[in-house]
């Protein structure tokens, strides 16, 4: 068995043999002659193959943007028993066998993910040619492997695979979204510190500061930032190709175009990133520097002391750019947790799991699932091709996991609703709705709404108590009201919304708290006991318990939660306000809507321009007969 673990950074392997193979997309670009490392903490560097700029760092190479050699790298993968997705398969207890089957599946990553693998074979479609890739095999094993290796089998075993390089992957994203289903994205910007980068010069790695050192020098201000897309990335500096990686705002443009797609994103690994003790030298961007814009190697003195660890002391605020997207669902990593049910004070975050907030204070990650010591389906050309497993760490390996899972509730979704394919806010929704809270009460910046929880999510869908609901509507600026009866108790209402990408996008500078919500819907409930808000978090406070005080103008995802709420009727009140915006046509905003804990009053949910089935308490949408 091959082990590998990604969890120290966002390179899949740390063997310095694979190392060197993976860092090969960050040292094309430059002219020196490589020199060979001793090790990864110790710098082996012959100065006279260097440029000296004449100010005590040594110049690496030109470059007009720090974007170009920020490039972007995998993260890691995911496992059953933690976020109950176990429970779904034939066995599991809840009798409904599911597999996956029907569902496809798109993974974006490193490199293609090898198709005659015995946990996958017949099951991968090469959206086009790009050689196999370890990192992408094993989440794609984790999505959807058939575990001949005990253990192994993925989340979905039954699953179709849709391959492709990331390199170009918004454009693909909507070529594909009329295909897939699903798609899973275990890759990020390189941000902030970064411990083994391999530049040409030293392809065995080196501590790198990916952030304009000539400018920031406690705080890389890509981290929560929601910024425009794709970002082109010269491949001068990779193989003389040009790529262009979606930023956040392409990222929710595409998923706006496409309402059924249901993108997954790992969170990131940059939470760990720490500068080494003790390091003489880094590699960082200078903006200013004596041979002009480009990559310097500097000293860690001076005025060039080492930036402090990403995100300080408690860890905030360091995910990726397109990890702050809206309409992504966002995975952070776990360890292991296997107690049945599932027990939130047990539920333990990674210690490289990258936080929240977004630079204007929206809730990512959106959930949490297992990312730690996986075992899954790998390739490695130095071991046998089709039977090699390997085990990784990090929120690649997370992110897969909930991919799989989400293939088997959409599964039971059109298995109890005729064949019908919900939303993706519908789908989102239902693993935010059901996760199991961890952490802080309600929702945070480290758990998001908390662990996956594949068998509460199907109950749900199930509904065989009849005490649920889900209800897809339009919001067009008219209040729209749903009365429900509630027997006492719990009572949980989930709103969700596809929302268009912003035209407005938050400025360069640190932690700009523009808002990037368009369409600014509200969510509360009123009873006999009052009226009841959403929780908000405060960013200027990240530790801090979210509350129920307010209305929530910042997420796309908002959620009330009673926790006692007497016997009597209730009303669910959706309104808000839609935004400005001349990309799209915005005269309406299609939402989501679960509640559980209370069902519908009878007659209360007609006339609302679609019919509502009520069956056994689930309001399945159906397009009004004229």
């Amino acid at each position: 068995m091959h082990d590998f673990n990604s969890r120290r950074h966002t390179f899949p392997i740390l063997r310095p043999r694979a190392l060197a193979v993976f860092s090969a997309f960050l040292v094309a670009a430059f002219l020196a002659t490589a020199v060979p490392m001793t090790g990864n903490d110790a710098l082996a560097i012959d100065y006279d193959l260097l440029q000296d700029a004449g100010d005590g760092t040594y110049f690496l190479g030109s470059n007009p943007t720090l974007d170009d050699p920020a490039g972007m790298f995998g993260l890691n993968i995911n496992a059953a028993d933690s976020i109950n997705a176990d429970q779904l398969w034939s066995g599991g207890g809840l009798s409904l066998n599911l597999t996956g089957s029907g569902v496809n599946v798109g993974v974006w990553d490193t490199g293609g993910v090898h198709r005659t693998h015995q946990d996958l074979v017949g099951r991968v479609v090469m959206q086009e040619f790009s050689p196999p890739s370890g990192h992408a095999t094993h989440v794609a094993g984790t999505i959807g492997g058939t575990g001949i290796s005990p253990g192994t089998q993925g989340m979905a075993p039954a699953v179709t695979i849709y391959s492709r390089k990331y390199s170009n992957d918004v454009a693909e994203m909507a070529a594909d979204a009329g295909v897939i289903d699903i798609s899973n994205h275990s890759y990020a910007f390189l941000r902030g510190w970064e411990k083994d980068v391999g530049w040409r010069q030293f392809p065995g790695g080196v501590p790198s500061w990916m952030a304009d050192r000539d400018l920031y020098e406690t705080e890389d201000p890509q981290f929560g930032k929601y910024r425009g897309g794709p970002s082109p990335v010269d491949e001068t500096f990779f193989s003389l190709a040009r790529y262009s990686f979606a930023d956040a705002q392409a990222v929710d443009a595409v998923l706006h175009d496409n309402p059924d797609l249901l993108a997954v994103f790992a969170a990131g690994n940059d939470r760990e990133q720490v500068p080494i003790d003790g390091i003489a030298e880094y590699v960082t961007y200078r903006s200013g520097g004596p041979s002009g814009p480009g990559l310097y190697l500097v000293p860690n003195s001076g005025e060039f002391v080492a930036p402090p660890q990403n995100g300080g002391p408690s860890g905030y605020d360091t995910l990726p750019n397109t990890q702050v997207a809206k309409n992504t669902l966002v995975v952070g990593a776990t360890m292991d947790h296997t107690a049945d049910p599932q027990n939130p004070g047990q539920i333990a975050v990674t210690d490289f799991s990258s936080f929240g907030p977004t630079d204007d204070g929206r809730c990512k990650p959106d959930v949490v699932a297992n990312g730690f010591e996986l075992i899954s389906p790998y390739y490695d050309p130095s071991y046998p091709p089709d039977t090699t497993y390997g085990k990784g760490s990090g929120t690649s390996m997370a992110a897969p996991g909930v991919s799989g899972t989400a293939a088997l509730l959409l599964e039971h979704y059109r298995n109890e609703n005729g064949g019908e394919t919900p939303p993706s806010a519908t789908l989102k929704g239902l693993i935010m709705h059901t996760a199991t809270d961890a952490g802080n009460p309600g929702p945070d910046y480290i758990f998001g709404f908390g662990q996956v929880n594949g068998a509460a999510a199907a109950q749900l869908i199930s509904n065989a108590d009849g005490s649920h609901a889900i209800l897809e509507d339009s919001f067009a600026e008219t209040e729209r009201l749903f009365d429900f009866v509630a027997g006492g108790g719990p009572v949980k209402a989930t709103l969700a919304w596809t929302d268009p990408a912003p035209e407005i996008l938050p400025g360069a500078g640190l932690d700009d708290p523009t808002p990037v919500l368009v369409n600014d819907l509200d969510l509360w409930i009123t009873g006999p006991d009052g009226i009841h808000y959403p929780w908000t978090l405060d960013p200027a406070n990240p530790a801090a318990d979210a509350t129920r005080d307010k209305l929530n103008h910042l997420d796309n995802v908002v959620q009330v939660w009673i926790p006692d709420a007497m016997a009597g009727l209730y009303t669910v009140h959706v309104g808000g306000m839609l935004g400005d915006n001349t990309t799209v046509e915005n005269l309406s905003q299609d939402y989501s809507l679960i509640v559980t804990g209370m069902v519908p009053e009878p007659g209360t949910l007609v006339g609302l321009g679609w019919l509502a089935v009520l069956g056994l308490g689930m309001l399945r949408r159906r397009r009004a007969v004229a």
